[in-house]
C-alpha cells in the first residue's frame, strides 16, 4: 500500500500517511514537526534545496564506489563477492580497492571543494551571520544530509577533512554533534551499523575486524 515502494519508507502513526523517497520523507517530518528545517526564507529555502540536490549527486558517487560488486548499481558487477545468508558482503575485493583509490583521490575532493565553495559564497550564498551551516545562516533540513555524508566519508577515509580548506565542513560536524536533540540520540537510540546494506563493501565493522578489535 505504499506510493511506489520503496526503502525508506515512513508511515505515520497518527494519520496513517504514507510516504516513500529520502529527500521527500525528510523534507515531510521538517514541514510538519520543525517548520524553521526548511528555511526562514524562500531564498534559503532554495538554498537548502539545491544543496540537497548536490549532496545526492555526491552519494550516488560514494554509492558506486561502496557498491562495487553489486548488479543493482554496476551491470558487470561480480555477484560471487556475496554469500547467500551473510549479513555482510565479503570484505573489500579488486574492484572495490580500485574503484576506492579513485573515488578518495579524484571524486572525493572534487565534492568536498564544491560544498566548500557553496558554503563560502562562491556559488551565490549571501550570509547575514557567520554560522557553520550550509546557508551560512540558519540550520536546515540539508545540514542533516550533509553530516551524515561528512559521516559516512570519514568511516571511509578517517583523514578525508584534515586539510586546513575544509575547516569550515569540520566545524559544520562539531556543530552539529553539539546540538542537544543530536547528543541526546546519539547517546540513546544510535547504532554505528550498518551504513549500507549487505551488498556494499564498506562497513565501520569491517574496520574494527580487520584492525583487530572485534
Amino acid at each position: 500500500g505504499l506510493p511506489c515502494p520503496t526503502l525508506p519508507y515512513l508511515i505515520e502513526k497518527t494519520s496513517g500517511f504514507k510516504l516513500t523517497q529520502t529527500r521527500a520523507i525528510v523534507r515531510h517530518l521538517a514541514r510538519e514537526h520543525c517548520p524553521v528545517l526548511m528555511g526562514a526564507s524562500t531564498d534559503e529555502s532554495a538554498l537548502a534545496d539545491s544543496a540537497t540536490d548536490f549532496l545526492f549527486d555526491w552519494w550516488d558517487a560514494f554509492f558506486k564506489t561502496t557498491y562495487a560488486d553489486f548488479n543493482g548499481i554496476h551491470k558487470d558487477a561480480d555477484m560471487s563477492r556475496h554469500k547467500e545468508a551473510e549479513s555482510q558482503c565479503l570484505v573489500g575485493g579488486k574492484r572495490f580497492e580500485e574503484m576506492k583509490g579513485a573515488y578518495l583521490n579524484t571524486k572525493l575532493p572534487h565534492y568536498l571543494n564544491q560544498i566548500v565553495g557553496f558554503m563560502q559564497g562562491a556559488y551565490g550564498v549571501k550570509a547575514d551571520t557567520k554560522t557553520p551551516w550550509i546557508t551560512r545562516n540558519n540550520l536546515t533540513y540539508a545540514d542533516f544530509f550533509l553530516f551524515e555524508l561528512l559521516d559516512q566519508n570519514l568511516a571511509l577515509d578517517p583523514k578525508c577533512l584534515d586539510d586546513d580548506q575544509y575547516i569550515i565542513l569540520r566545524e559544520h560536524r562539531s556543530s552539529f554533534m553539539a546540538l542537544d536533540e543530536i547528543q541526546d540520540y546519539r547517546s540513546t537510540r544510535f547504532k554505528e551499523e550498518p551504513i549500507h546494506n549487505r551488498y556494499s563493501h564498506f562497513h565501520r565493522g569491517w574496520l574494527s575486524t580487520l584492525s583487530g578489535n572485534k
